[in-house]
């Protein structure tokens, strides 16, 4: 994904749901017109422009022969357009290409925020625990292996909230 110390802020993340805000649209109308192709694909997909940036994130994976950063960009598009399934096909490739400790952590990571948007917060909690040992292993900056652990303090936060216990009562049918 474009990285986001650009020389304008084109988004940020909002640390209560993970999920990219955009900030400057005059700076994303500008990369998804004149920015590389992940760029591009970036851009659209924070306009909200999902089809376009599905079309052309399968077409820069289709070419690529680097495929890890085409899969993760292409199945975070499908994450918002909630192709829960292809998303997750998507990362469990990029996952076999990893090949590196820092490489599989941003997997985990990616996979992680897929599984808290679906609601499925103890698995995203695990696989953002996942990520948090697999950055620090790896020597990631201090600052990357620290999101995965937030991710995961949230995910575990959301767990509890929304567990049910046994004296629950269901709504009558």
């Amino acid at each position: 994904m474009p990285d986001q110390a650009t020389e304008r802020q084109v988004w940020k993340l909002d640390p209560l749901t993970l999920q990219e805000v955009l900030v400057d649209r005059e700076a994303a109308l500008l990369q998804a017109r004149d920015g590389t192709p992940m760029e591009r694909i970036w851009a659209l997909r924070l306009l909200g422009r999902l089809e376009e940036a599905a079309d052309e994130g399968e077409r820069l994976l289709a070419e690529s022969d680097n495929r890890f950063a085409p899969l993760l960009l292409l199945a975070h598009v499908y994450q918002c357009q909630y192709r829960w399934d292809e998303a997750a096909r998507l990362q469990g490739e990029a996952l076999t290409l990893a090949r590196t400790p820092a490489r599989e952590a941003t997997v985990h990571h990616h996979t992680g925020r897929r599984l808290l948007e679906e609601g499925r917060y103890r698995e995203a909690a695990e696989e953002f625990d996942w990520a948090w040992d697999l950055h620090r292993a790896a020597g990631s900056p201090e600052e990357v292996a620290r999101m995965s652990y937030s991710a995961m303090v949230l995910a575990r936060r959301r767990s509890v909230e929304y567990a049910f216990s046994d004296s629950d009562e269901l709504p009558p049918a």
